[in-house]
């Protein structure tokens, strides 16, 4: 067998050991942690899902979804920023006339695009859609104000973290945000695995250099 041919080979096993060894590193790691735990690194993003609805004075509900950019993080973290969301609106007044709109929100400008119109959101404009032109009671102007709460911490990263199970909010507005993680992770037993690899492929080759050396 050639010089090539062993150089080849060797280099193929080495290749094998480190794809099977990360790919054993990271099922120990699975099964050593509980089942919705992530590991600290990975490439990640997350979605949410949230719907908030108004008392028995102020009948409307607000839904929004959206899904962050997903990227490589060193360090675990909750911190998801969202640039779009897609919204849906309606409201019922006194005499059980429905209003509703959707569209697109951009974060964190908020602004917004719907088959009615465009424009930027605020506090007041969202009163306007979701309370009417008299922006409603006390109570319905306090939920308006913590769901807008809400829509400007999806710009800054800042909503409830994600988890499995779904986040629920009763005052000042209530509501329910579902929250979940998505994308892969990578176990510390896996770097730990690298680093072994790496001085094992190191120590095998300042062997041979000097068993060739001393030839």
């Amino acid at each position: 067998m050639s010089k090539t041919v062993k150089t080849l080979l060797f280099g193929l096993l080495v290749l094998a050991l480190l794809v099977g060894g990360c790919i054993g590193a990271q099922a120990l790691w699975d099964a050593t942690h509980h089942r919705y735990a992530n590991p600290n690194t990975g490439y990640y993003n997350s979605s949410v899902h949230a719907l908030f609805w108004g008392n028995e004075d102020e009948v409307y509900s607000f839904h929004f979804r959206g899904q962050s950019e997903r990227r490589w993080r060193w360090v675990y973290s909750t911190n998801f920023v969202y640039r779009n969301l897609h919204f849906e609106w309606s409201r019922f007044d006194s005499q059980a006339q429905v209003s509703e709109d959707s569209g697109t929100l951009k974060l964190p400008s908020l602004a917004y695009e719907s088959p009615h119109g465009t424009g930027v959101l605020t506090r007041g404009k969202l009163a306007e859609w979701l309370l009417g032109a008299t922006n409603g009671t006390p109570g319905g102007s306090r939920s308006v104000d913590a769901l807008f709460s809400f829509l400007e911490a999806a710009g800054r990263g800042s909503l409830p973290c994600p988890r499995h199970h779904t986040h629920y909010i009763e005052q000042p507005v209530r509501g329910s945000i579902q929250h979940f993680l998505h994308g892969f992770g990578v176990g510390g037993f896996v770097y730990m695995w690298i680093g072994i690899w790496l001085v094992s492929v190191v120590f095998v080759g300042w062997k041979l250099w000097r068993k060739r050396g001393g030839a």
